[in-house]
């Protein structure tokens, strides 16, 4: 399909981004310097880390809406018949290929896990993608392999977290996996984040597919911070505008309510305006001291 002025679809004027799905529905956002509309389904070209690369458009994105996300590869041009001809052609191949170097590492005994592979689109690399718990000398692989392939062939070493992002998946929330739909770089997440959004720290509970813990505890732990620090700390001695004593044991930083209990032991929740903010809260610091939940 010819593709038209995006001036002559009101609807979006305003897109800078296309959406462009690969193999295995695997997809990510290419900015469209152009302005040009592309029909769902038109066989575009696009930058990549690899060389250039053929996917089918399946929508657009207005600028202010994904511009957060950092990407910035660009859709090339629309693919003609010769290169979509030649797309199909390396999908199809693909399988063969996999085949043929999960069979080659067999035989050399190598200790490592191909998870996919790839053709560059003018056929003039393969690059291959593994991990491995150690590092390994895969040199006789890779001359075994460009014997049978005849191409420049390129193997990767990747992570837990690269490989969940290359396979794809749904997460624990049910959506796709975010590495595979909009995250660029991975940041470093730590159990203090967990802590600090008061989350439960069941690994099953914070852990995401690859075994690492969830991207998305990132998300909103500067917010968490920043709420957090009005309140009481956990574990500290607070007291009411009417004298009453109390310790901090959980924080509900939406309501603005402290959950605390009495000389009782019995769980009061206390607005954060009813608490004396003057007064000096005190952390206990024992064995025992109430955790987030």
């Amino acid at each position: 399909m010819a593709p038209s002025s995006v001036t002559d679809k009101s609807d979006i004027r305003r897109a800078a981004f296309v959406h462009v799905k690969f193999k295995d529905n695997r997809s990510a956002f290419f900015i469209n310097s152009d302005n040009i509309h592309y029909e769902q389904d038109t066989y575009v070209i696009v930058e990549s880390t690899t060389g250039f690369k053929v996917g089918q458009t399946i929508g657009h994105i207005v600028a202010d809406v994904f511009c957060r996300s950092g990407c910035m590869k660009k859709v090339v041009r629309a693919a003609d018949e010769k290169e979509i001809e030649e797309h199909l052609d390396l999908v199809a191949r693909r399988v063969s290929a996999i085949e043929i170097c999960t069979e080659e590492i067999k035989k050399l005994k190598l200790k490592m896990k191909l998870i996919d592979m790839e053709f560059q689109s003018d056929e003039s690399k393969l690059t291959f993608y593994f991990t491995a718990s150690r590092r390994v000398d895969f040199r006789e692989l890779v001359r075994v392999l460009a014997g049978i392939f005849k191409i420049r062939i390129e193997l990767r070493q990747v992570g837990v977290r690269d490989e969940a992002k290359l396979l794809d998946g749904v997460g624990p929330c049910g959506n796709r996996l975010c590495c595979s739909c909009f995250l660029k770089d991975f940041a470093p997440i730590t159990l203090k984040m967990a802590r600090d959004q008061q989350i439960s720290l069941t690994p099953s509970k914070i852990s995401g597919v690859c075994g690492r813990l969830l991207c998305c505890l990132e998300y909103e732990h500067k917010m968490y911070k920043e709420r957090a620090a009005i309140f009481p700390p956990i574990g500290s001695k607070i007291q009411t505008k009417d004298g009453s004593e109390f310790t901090v044991i959980k924080l509900d930083i939406f309501k603005d309510i402290v959950i605390a209990k009495d000389q009782n032991g019995t769980d009061v929740p206390i607005i954060l305006s009813d608490i004396k903010m003057s007064s000096k809260s005190k952390k206990i610091k024992t064995a025992n001291s109430p955790k987030s939940v």
